[in-house]
């Protein structure tokens, strides 16, 4: 027994050393001789690795147990054995305490700030994630279908517990799922299934597809406004794509004026734009002043 305490605190002497001696040598230090300097610092890297190599097993099984699974496995197995690295890099042994206890803290804290910050859409600091999690479990327990329904019957509970009502309820939603039926504006004009980017689209391709949507089919490019709506109609950029009766119908219109309305559109819309060396070119068409204005004036209601 005696003897293994005594390898342990030579273990640890040497990786104090090796340490000291790296740091000595980043420094330029040049009161000890460099070959002297790399041969503690070698030392103490060998007794380092095997200190983690023995201590391995247990990084993986904190990671298994740690969290709550918003981050895969193997991202919690990478972020434990680097937790693990730190933990020998910072532990004191003259403080009495086994390094096992020690690194425990070092890798639970770790685990769980990663699942924090990288297990969601939208990153929660780490002590309101810690408090969510707190709420979480009463919410669980108690079973009361919603979050606003358990604020409220729990108000004063959560509050007496130091958690804020309105911050669990904000949290909540924040980790609830959008489905793609979702308006992103709110007012029915574009919804989220439609403004995803293709993943096997290139950069290039998704920005002009962007572009072409919000810059082409702006009203200038028209001589009939109603042309603008035709087209984001016919083509889905107002939800799902509309067939000439369906717009014929919301303008009180035959199919065949639709029709006829797309063909003029498009035909102006071929006419400003133009490809020249694989890039899509805009030619603004010029707006000659109404009658009776001068140029950069408001135009008269009259000669509407």
């Amino acid at each position: 027994m005696h003897q293994r305490i005594s390898a342990e605190r030579g273990t640890w002497t040497a990786i104090e050393a090796g340490l000291y001696a790296t740091h000595l040598l980043a420094q330029g230090d040049r009161r000890w001789a460099r070959a002297e300097l790399e041969r503690v610092t070698e030392a103490g890297a060998e007794a380092k690795r095997r200190v983690i190599e023995r201590h391995l097993p247990l990084a993986l099984r904190v990671a298994g147990a740690s969290g709550n699974g918003r981050l895969p496995s193997e991202d919690r197995a990478q972020e434990a054995a680097a937790a693990l690295v730190r933990a020998v890099e910072k532990f004191d042994h003259t403080l009495g305490v086994t390094f096992a206890s020690y690194a425990l803290w070092w890798l639970a804290q770790t685990v769980r700030r990663a699942e924090a910050d990288q297990g969601g859409l939208i990153r929660i600091p780490v002590h309101a994630d810690a408090v969510y999690r707190r709420a979480a479990g009463l919410f669980a327990a108690q079973g009361s279908g919603s979050w606003r329904r358990f604020t409220e019957d729990n108000r004063d509970f959560l509050e007496s517990e130091g958690i804020n009502p309105e911050m669990i309820r904000w949290l909540a939603e924040l980790r609830t799922p959008v489905g793609l039926e979702f308006c992103e504006d709110g007012l029915g004009a574009e919804w989220l299934g439609g403004v995803l980017v293709d993943e096997t689209a290139g950069v290039g391709e998704a920005l002009e597809g962007e572009w072409l949507r919000r810059v082409l089919l702006d009203p200038l490019v028209f001589s009939d406004a109603r042309a603008v709506d035709v087209l984001r109609r016919r083509f889905g950029f107002c939800g799902e794509p509309q067939t000439l009766e369906e717009i014929g119908r919301a303008y009180g219109v035959g199919r065949e004026r639709i029709r006829q309305m797309e063909k003029v559109a498009v035909g102006e819309l071929r006419a400003c734009v133009s490809l020249r060396d694989g890039c899509v070119q805009v030619a603004w068409p010029v707006v000659e002043p109404a009658r009776g204005t001068s140029r950069g004036g408001d135009r008269d209601p009259s000669d509407a």
